[in-house]
């Protein structure tokens, strides 16, 4: 193949891409205003000012939407979690420069410790906005996870991926580079002080901005600083206790 036609080729897919994206977006908007029963192809591509066949040349069905968009969020998700682990946890434990103990993180030097902490901010941060951009998916997760279906346990997927679990491939990375268990008692601060309150923000940030003036950017900075004056202190020296993790 040339490289005039391998351009084209990119050109092409980059434009298929793009009609998928809005086919899933506008999907997402109508599956979190009615039951997933009542949406039709026809009702995306109302919305689109397009064909029902362009729909169906991408999608099928309405299901293979939903199954399309709920996957490809777990796969954004365990991307931007994968970059924390590949580039800032996995090697620091390789270098030596961090132990992972029983109740602890124990880093070869102060600085250590700090910086790591730092990087776990600045990954959260990234996290979240992903969440905030894509807040019909969270709440579309909250939705489906109340229903009984194919993806009734698709919230308990989400959690998952934040947990010390054998199901958790991430976790798997940390204990074979690691070579020890991660203490139980991490599960439940790493929900309740990361996870579980951006997750309800977000799920339910359309209602709040109907009730309320108030500032994404502001709410965010003032997350961060919470999390980042929490996780603060729980560094005692050269570690980082579970506790703030």
């Amino acid at each position: 193949m040339t490289d005039h036609a391998g351009q084209g080729g990119v050109a092409m897919e980059g434009r298929e891409d793009v009609i998928r994206y809005r086919i899933m977006a506008v999907a997402v908007k109508h599956f979190n205003r009615r039951s997933f029963g009542r949406m039709q192809l026809s009702d995306i591509s109302r919305d689109l000012n397009v064909d029902r066949a362009v729909v169906r040349r991408y999608f099928k069905t309405v299901e293979d939407i939903l199954n399309t968009v709920i996957d490809s969020f777990f796969r954004d998700i365990e991307d931007i979690l994968q970059v924390f682990v590949d580039d800032v946890f996995i090697p620091a434990v390789r270098s030596g420069e961090l132990q992972i103990r029983k109740d602890r993180l124990h880093f070869a030097n102060p600085q250590g410790a700090a910086v790591f902490n730092g990087k776990l901010i600045d990954h959260f941060e990234a996290l979240y906005d992903y969440l905030l951009v894509h807040s019909g998916e969270c709440s579309l997760l909250v939705k489906e996870s109340l229903v009984s279906g194919a993806h009734h346990g698709c919230m308990e997927r989400l959690l998952s991926l934040f947990l010390p679990i054998p199901t958790n491939p991430l976790y798997q990375k940390i204990k074979a580079a690691a070579k020890i268990h991660l203490a139980p008692e991490i599960q439940t601060n790493i929900l309740q002080t990361y996870i579980l309150p951006i997750l309800s923000y977000i799920t339910f940030k359309e209602n709040l901005d109907q009730l309320v003036n108030h500032d994404q950017e502001t709410y965010k900075q003032n997350l961060l600083s919470e999390i980042r004056a929490g996780n603060a202190r729980h560094i005692i020296g050269q570690d980082i206790f579970y506790a703030a993790i």
